[in-house]
This record gives C-alpha cells, structure tokens and sequence, in this order.
C-alpha cells in the first residue's frame, strides 16, 4: 500500500504524467488484495480470500493498463468461493462456481497470451507469463474439483457406482497435474489424490458390501491424514477413516450376527461423529449417527430373533410335558 500511495502522490506532483502514475498506483493496491487473499486461503478462510480477490479484479478493471488481469483474479474469487461452498457441503452450488471459475480461467489464459507479446518490461513479463501457467494447473484443477462434486451429487441420489467413476476420474487429473507442478501444488494436492482414491474405494465397498475394501480405504484415508496440510483436512481424513473402520466392522456384524463387531461398529462411528463435528461437517456428523441406529435397528431384531425362538422352545417343551 505505501508503494501505491507514492504512485499517487507522485500522479500530483506530475500532472502530464498523472494517468501513467495512478494506473501504476492500482497495480500496487490490486498486488496489495492478492497478498491478503492468499494469506486468507493458506488458513483456509475462503470466504476472505474470495472478498480479496474480487477486490483484486474490481481494482484492476478501473485501471487502463491491466484491466486485462481483472478476469484472471475473478476466476481465484470463483475458485475460492467455490472451496468455501464445497466445504459447507453444498455441492450443486460449489459445482457452479468450479465450472465458472474453469469458464474464466480459460479466458483469462487467452487474454494473457495476447497482452503477454506487447510488454516491454522484462518483470512484468515474467509476472504474465508465470500467471499463464498457473491458470493453467488452476483450471485443471478446478476439472478435477468439478468431478469431485459431481461424485458427492451421485451419491446424494445413491449411485455409488457413478461417484466411483468420478472420484477415480478426479484422482487420475491430480495425478498428473501432480507430476507437472511445483513442490508446493505437489504437497498441496498429495493428500487429496489420497482422499479421492479412498472415497473411490468406499464407494465400490457400498456395492460389493465389502469389509476388506472399507478396510482398504480407511487405510488410504490414514495416509491421507498423514500428508494433510492442516489440521482440518487431517481431522476430515480420520473421521473417513473411522467411518470406513465402521462400516468394515458393521458389514461383518451383518454376516456374523458376532455382537463384538457390533460393539467395534458403534465405537468407530461415536469417534467419526465426533472428528466431523469439530470441522463442521454435521451432515457428515447426522449421516454417521444414522448409521449407528441402523446397526442398533439390526440389534433389536437380532435380539427379538433370539427371545422369538426362545418361545418357541420353552412352549415346545410344555407341550412335550
């Protein structure tokens, strides 16, 4: 912001130069959001990160020089905003805005190719240039996000089959921006190529009813855990786990009848309610205490089973006497 202020102070000392300064002045200020929105995004305050980066565009389209930027930072408020919405567990709305910010990504990269051939400062070139790629691996990674939602919408109308295919498909587009990005994009989308591959093979056990597949992705889901940025996501990756260690231990209890997987059932799912609420994932948190009373449902019957067929015996044997 005091670089920008000089630009001003400096637009009124030189009044033939005054346009050339104050648009230099914007450029300062726009700089001045963007470092904002992404200290906000690194604690995972979206909402703030998206109210810096719409200030970011709106600074921009009132300058002459670089109103061509304006579109490129609307996309990380589409994107941000998109995050946010994901995380509230809407998805048709976080779908939007992926598909939106993917729209203006796309866009954005045309722009820049066109005015980045025109720049004669070498800086300002480099600044460009690197925002190209970066739109780039983002609008990939918004085709990868868009799939995840989508997933989470299959599953919502419970074709598990289809959230399958999506979250391996969201996995595979990772993958690869994965092995093309930077240190930094590699540790950040790490631990969500994990969670895809987990949500992938939790899906596939729901149509199987498969404990050792639950099995299997718990196990993803702890490794997802252990590569997690913050601690949300690693709270979010556990609470998986154990939701995915219960439904192993419940669908062996519908097997079995064996009351101890019962009992290791209602265990893990008390435990993944508990690690969803604390992030705020309460439908997540219903979705686990529902599951609880079913296993309690499958219970009473097994209970009322038994004292049926104890009846049954004790009258068969008065009979007999």
């Amino acid at each position: 912001m005091e670089a920008s202020k000089k630009y001003e102070e400096t637009a009124q000392q030189m009044p033939a130069f005054s346009d050339f300064f104050f648009d230099y002045s914007l450029y300062m200020k726009a700089w001045s959001e963007i470092e904002k929105a992404k200290d906000a995004h690194d604690l995972r305050q979206n909402a703030l990160a998206m109210k810096h980066y719409l200030k970011t565009a709106e600074i921009l389209e009132q300058s002459k020089g670089w109103q061509f930027l304006s579109s490129n930072f609307m996309a990380w408020a589409y994107l941000e905003r998109a995050e946010f919405q994901s995380r509230k567990e809407k998805s048709e709305k976080a779908l939007e805005s992926f598909e939106k910010a993917n729209r203006l990504f796309r866009e954005s990269k045309n722009s820049l190719q066109i005015f980045v051939g025109h720049l004669e400062n070498r800086e300002e070139c480099h600044v460009i240039t690197k925002l190209i790629e970066v739109s780039d691996l983002r609008g990939a990674y918004c085709f990868g996000r868009i799939a995840i939602e989508e997933a989470r919408v299959f599953e919502k109308r419970g074709n598990s089959i289809a959230g399958a295919e999506k979250y391996g498909f969201a996995a595979e587009t990772f993958q690869r921006i994965f092995r093309g990005g930077s240190e930094q994009i590699q540790k950040e989308l790490q631990p969500i190529i994990y969670l895809c591959r987990a949500w992938q093979k939790m899906r596939i056990a729901e149509t199987r009813t498969s404990p050792g597949l639950y099995k299997e992705a718990s196990e993803l889901f702890n490794i997802a855990c252990e590569y997690a940025l913050d601690q949300s996501m690693s709270i979010l990756a556990l609470a998986h786990s154990n939701f995915c260690k219960a439904l192993e231990a419940g669908t062996d209890f519908e097997i079995s009848r064996d009351i101890r997987k019962y009992a290791e059932a209602k265990r893990f799912l008390e435990i993944a309610a508990s690690n969803y609420l604390k992030i705020g994932f309460n439908k997540a948190a219903e979705y686990a205490n529902g599951t609880q009373r079913l296993f309690d449902a499958y219970v009473y019957i097994e209970n009322a089973k038994i004292e049926l067929e104890s009846r049954a015996i004790r009258s068969n044997e008065y009979l007999v006497i």
